[in-house]
C-alpha cells in the first residue's frame, strides 16, 4: 500500500530521502549513487503526482542531503525527548546530556549509513559547512533545554556545546557502545558547566606585585620626563 503524501509536503519527502539514503550509504558511501537508490526507494512509496518532487528535493546533490540530516536530527531529537514525561523535571545539564544521547541513539539506528555521513563531512570544505549546521544543532539543544538567553551568554553556551558535540561524534565513531557514550557525554557536559579553576594564589600575588612595580616605574618615568 502506497503512503499518501501531500503535494506540498516537501519536508516529509526530504526526511524520507534522508532515512533512505542512510540505509544505502553504509554499503555504497555517501554520494550520488546512494542518493539515486534512495530516490528510487522513496518514489515507490508515493503516488504518481508526488514522485516528481522526490527528484527535485535535492536536485541529485548528496551534499544537500548531508546538510538536511542535521535538520532532520534536530527535529527527531526534540520530538523524542519532549514526549518523555520526566524531561521537564530534569535540570538543564541533565536535559542537554539527554538530548545529545538521544541524538546519537537516532544515528545508531542507521549505524553504517550514519558513519558514512559523518566521514563525508570531515574533509574541507564540507567540514566548514558542517560546523555551521552543528551550530544550529547546538542552538536547538539549548532551546529544547529551556534556554532563552539573548545576551552574550547565548553565544557562550552554544560555543561550549560545539566541542562536546564534535568530541561525542569522534567518540561514537570509535566506540559505538551506548552506555560508554552516555557516560562520556555526561562527563563532558558536567566538565563544561564547571567554572575554570583559579590559578594558584602565589601566581596571583606575584602577578599583582609585578603590576604594581610596573605601574610605579611608569609613574616615576613620567615624572622625570616633565
Amino acid at each position: 500500500m502506497k503512503q499518501t503524501v501531500m503535494m506540498d509536503d516537501d519536508q516529509q519527502i526530504r526526511d524520507a530521502l534522508v532515512v533512505a539514503m542512510l540505509g544505502h550509504a553504509g554499503r555504497h558511501g555517501w554520494g550520488e549513487s546512494a542518493l539515486a537508490m534512495a530516490e528510487e526507494e522513496v518514489i515507490k512509496t508515493l503516488p504518481a503526482r508526488a514522485q516528481a518532487m522526490v527528484l527535485s528535493a535535492f536536485s541529485g546533490r548528496s551534499e544537500q542531503v548531508a546538510e538536511h540530516v542535521f535538520d532532520w536530527l534536530n527535529r527527531e531529537m526534540i520530538a523524542r525527548v519532549t514526549r518523555a514525561r520526566d524531561f521537564a523535571k530534569q535540570s538543564v545539564r541533565e536535559k542537554i546530556s539527554r538530548l545529545i544521547e538521544v541524538r546519537f541513539a537516532i544515528l545508531a539506528a542507521h549505524d553504517a549509513g550514519a558513519r558514512a555521513w559523518m566521514r563525508y563531512l570531515l574533509p574541507p570544505p564540507r567540514s566548514a559547512r558542517a560546523l555551521v549546521c552543528a551550530g544550529r544543532a547546538a542552538d536547538a539543544i539549548w532551546r529544547a533545554a529551556g534556554d532563552r538567553s539573548t545576551d552574550s551568554n547565548y553565544y557562550t553556551k552554544r560555543g561550549l556545546l560545539l566541542p562536546i558535540l564534535a568530541a561525542s561524534g569522534v567518540y561514537w565513531l570509535s566506540n559505538p557502545d551506548s552506555d560508554h557514550l552516555g557516560r562520556f557525554i555526561r562527563r563532558a557536559v558536567n566538565a563544561a558547566a564547571k567554572p575554570p579553576p583559579l590559578p594558584p594564589f602565589s601566581l596571583i600575588r606575584d602577578t599583582m606585585e609585578r603590576a604594581f612595580l610596573y605601574a610605579g616605574g611608569m609613574k616615576n618615568t613620567s615624572a622625570k620626563t616633565r
